[in-house]
């Protein structure tokens, strides 16, 4: 496995500088990036130990004054948790388990070739494992405390039972039945709060819960409270655990009471279309991914989108994109099966959850797709023709993992819009044959390997201002060059971030960049936009990173500008929001890509404190006939010139586009009408 950071904190107990210099070396000729700490006494490894954090020691036996127990045992003394490999120059039997018996996590065999960088990786996975796990004790503690408190503020009675016996109530349970505090029931019998003529036909229900089998959505009874009057019932079941313990959940309703009915629908259902919202909908997923995890029957994911959805906007309309989003939702709820779930889960995206998979699935989901392309929806009195394209990924034990789910759903989409879209494809794990995984491994390997030997290339598009402002701004572009040509960022930033390397291609780019900067303001004020990926704001040492590039090339943090695609923005608003602060630190500033691609665009905006936004390039296509898209930009102008922020036009066409964008006060453009983008720096526009 490849480590998502930058570098690996090292601490090398070698006899050497020499042996040091020459394992650090062996280590990054391989690819490793690590950040190496020689020591050569236990006093001086006390001393580091207490001052930095260190992901993994190496330990040579050859030392003779600093054993490897005598190691280890510092190590815990400190109060560390680092992993301590030893390192043998050739294999030796009594020698190997030797350093075990002595606390050593693992061993390297110099002589055997790689040997030294795979247990290093080993060891760094150990790690990263251990710290992953316990930042996750650590949200479960919160989690589990949020929802106490929750659970406690709850206006429904509700209850956690185990074998039919109370392990939890909050205080609307308590009223309902009429106890002052939990210790009146805890350890009482479910069974004890129903009414005698109802006891037989819930005994019946918990013997069937024992069992495992599914509880019903409703079950009626009537209840007794604690003053002997009863009361009739509704409780709903649900699968829970309460502290590690596998229970029921129970929520008591009262008959009619139609507004908490009402409530309820309105948490778990989209306003617009009255399909499920996206999180209702995950949480039906994750239970059917968990019973298929468990060898229950597969299921069926499936995503689907109107093709061109910017396009269909500019017809019927920003006002009644509602509209015609209820009428595919009302076309799409007469193709579901008993027992399916449909849900909007984006701004134009739906879902479909087949918990049980039939083998017509994709016969399905192509008869759906036809429906669409016949059909002709009538909004704002016009008659509306659309396609759709739809992703199906088909949930086995192999892939039965929410984000992996939707991770694949979210590629085949992509895949069958980038092919033209108006097509069904199919995602079948089991089905996936051994060319094809060759194939993609091989893919995988060549993008890695091209990484590693830095054969990226940087790609400079001038940015011209409309507005008469001084000095040269270019946006910066990457490719990765590879033996028959060069792939742009959509056809290797995917692979790159599945290989965790989304962040070492920002930081490859940021510093040719900064470098390229400081070459070229010798000629008067540049300026660069530059973009980030979310895999490298979520990285905390890229702004010391980004400070020391400034620092080392002797440039101004003002010089620079890193960008964002708003639909990144959106989902990693708190990650985003940190990174600007450290920005401002810098004085460098944020911009939000692709603006106005959402429906409600400046709400981001308010979320963001961003100082240009670079308007989404869709709308410029056809812009200077399309009046509809000069309205939308109109709008974006005058909202954003109000709150001080810089517009930029990205993918202007023509000259007459530039004029009525002149007349809206954008305030730069850019585009291949311009000037294409070049290896180097030319500010030579048409």
């Amino acid at each position: 496995m490849v480590r998502s950071d930058t570098f690996v904190r090292l601490l090398l107990v070698e006899p050497t500088l020499d042996d040091a210099e020459r394992r650090v070396s062996d280590l990054r000729n391989g690819g490793v990036a690590v950040r190496p700490e020689r020591v050569e006494s236990l006093e001086q490894l006390g001393t580091l130990l207490r001052g930095q954090p260190f992901d993994v020691a190496f330990v040579n036996p050859a030392v003779r004054d600093m054993a490897l127990a005598d190691v280890v045992a510092c190590i815990a003394k400190a109060g560390k948790a680092i992993p301590v490999v030893a390192i043998l120059e050739q294999l030796d039997a009594e020698a190997y388990f030797s350093q075990l018996t002595a606390g050593a996590s693992g061993v390297a065999v110099v002589s055997r070739p790689g040997d030294t960088k795979r247990a290093l990786l080993r060891a760094v996975d150990d790690v990263d494992a251990r710290r992953k796990l316990r930042a996750a004790e650590m949200e479960l503690r919160d989690s589990e405390r949020r929802c106490d408190a929750l659970l406690e503020s709850s206006r429904d009675p509700i209850a956690y039972v185990h074998e039919g016996m109370h392990l939890r109530a909050n205080a609307a349970y308590l009223e309902i039945f009429g106890f002052d505090s939990f210790e009146d029931v805890e350890g009482m019998s479910l069974l004890d709060l129903i009414a005698p003529d109802h006891t037989e036909a819930f005994k019946s229900l918990l013997k069937s819960l024992g069992k495992g089998d599914a509880p019903p959505e409703q079950f009626q009874t009537r209840a007794t409270r604690s003053d002997g009057a009863t009361f009739d019932a509704v409780m709903e079941f649900q699968p829970a655990t309460y502290e590690n313990e596998r229970c029921q959940q129970i929520v008591i309703r009262l008959p009619g009471s139609g507004d908490s009915a009402e409530i309820e629908k309105l948490r778990s259902h989209d306003l617009v279309t009255d399909l499920l919202n996206r999180q209702a909908m995950l949480s039906r997923l994750e239970t059917a991914t968990n019973a298929v995890a468990k060898g229950g029957r597969s299921a069926a994911w499936w995503l689907i989108e109107p093709d061109h959805f910017r396009t269909l906007l500019d017809r019927v309309g920003l006002g009644h994109a509602d509209l015609l989003l209820g009428d595919m939702a009302a076309l799409i709820k007469k193709h579901l099966r008993d027992g399916e779930f449909a849900a909007r889960i984006g701004e134009h995206t739906f879902a479909v959850l087949s918990p049980e998979a039939d083998s017509d699935v994709a016969d399905r989901a192509e008869s759906m797709r036809k429906v669409f392309e016949d059909h002709f929806f009538d909004v704002a009195g016009k008659s509306i023709g659309l396609r759709v394209s739809i992703a199906i990924v088909l949930v086995g034990e192999t892939n039965a993992n929410l984000s992996t789910i939707l991770d694949e759903a979210n590629r085949s989409l992509k895949l069958g819009q980038s092919e033209g879209g108006n097509r069904v494809t199919l995602h079948d794990p089991g089905a996936r044959d051994r060319a094809t995984v060759e194939a993609e491994a091989l893919r995988s390997t060549l993008i890695e390997e091209a990484l590693g030997a830095r054969r990226l290339v940087l790609l400079f598009q001038s940015v011209v201002s409309l507005q008469g402002e001084e000095g040269e701004v270019f946006d910066v572009l990457v490719r990765l060059a590879t033996a028959d040509s060069e792939l742009g960022p959509g056809e290797f930033m995917p692979m790159a971030e599945r290989l965790n390397l989304g962040a070492a291609v920002d930081r490859w780019v940021i510093e040719n960049a900064i470098a390229s900067l400081a070459e070229r303001q010798a000629d008067g004020p540049v300026m660069m936009f530059l973009r980030v990926s979310p895999q490298g704001i979520e990285d905390p040492s890229l702004i010391p990173f980004i400070a020391q590039c400034l620092k080392t090339h002797r440039v101004s943090g003002d010089r620079l500008v890193f960008q964002m695609a708003e639909s990144n923005v959106v989902t990693h608003i708190k990650t985003v929001r940190l990174f600007i602060k450290g920005l401002d630190q810098l004085h460098a500033r944020f911009a939000i890509a692709r603006f106005g691609s959402g429906l409600d665009s400046f709400q981001t905006l308010r979320n963001i404190d961003a100082r240009f936004v670079k308007i989404d390039g869709a709308l410029m296509q056809g812009f200077s006939a399309n009046t509809e898209s000069q309205e939308r930009v109109r709008g974006i102008c005058e909202q954003a010139n109000k709150l001080g922020k810089v517009t930029v036009a990205e993918w202007v066409e023509d000259a007459a586009s530039m004029a009525i964008l002149f007349g809206y006060g954008v305030g730069f453009v850019q585009g291949n009408f311009l000037q294409e983008p070049e290896k180097v720096m030319s500010y030579d526009v048409k």
